[in-house]
């Protein structure tokens, strides 16, 4: 199976917006604004938001260990690199998506990552 190309985003939400706006809006509205672009259902293998889960980064944080601050990551799975960039400069998704992102998310403080995925332990496959 040939590797895929991971992108990650590591998200902060928008200052006034608490997190259960942020995690609706970012699950209902931009999802659905996100895949109603061609390009986006052409290139894009594998689409996840994870949200945050206050209670459970503060269990995490009770046993020392430290917790990023990020309200949601989303990652996007492409085939290459040529197809992530190929969606990202698309005129409807920079005249859509983009400016929708910018509703719920501080895109300044948000913070990218890009890479491949080796499984070593799949015990749920």
């Amino acid at each position: 199976m040939p590797r895929l190309v991971k992108f990650s985003m590591f998200i902060k939400r928008k200052e006034g917006i608490n997190l259960e706006e942020f995690h609706k809006y970012w699950s209902e509205d931009h999802a659905r604004i996100l895949l109603a672009v061609p390009i986006v259902k052409e290139k894009i293998v594998k689409y996840v938001q994870y949200h945050a889960n206050t209670e459970q980064m503060a269990a995490m944080a009770a046993t020392g260990g430290a917790v990023a601050q990020w309200d949601g990551i989303v990652e996007f799975w492409a085939r290459s690199m040529e197809d992530l960039v190929a969606v990202f400069t698309d005129p409807v998704f920079t005249s859509t998506a983009t400016p929708d992102a910018s509703k719920f998310g501080d895109t300044a403080a948000s913070q990218t990552f890009i890479g491949y995925e080796e499984v070593k332990l799949d015990s749920e496959a």
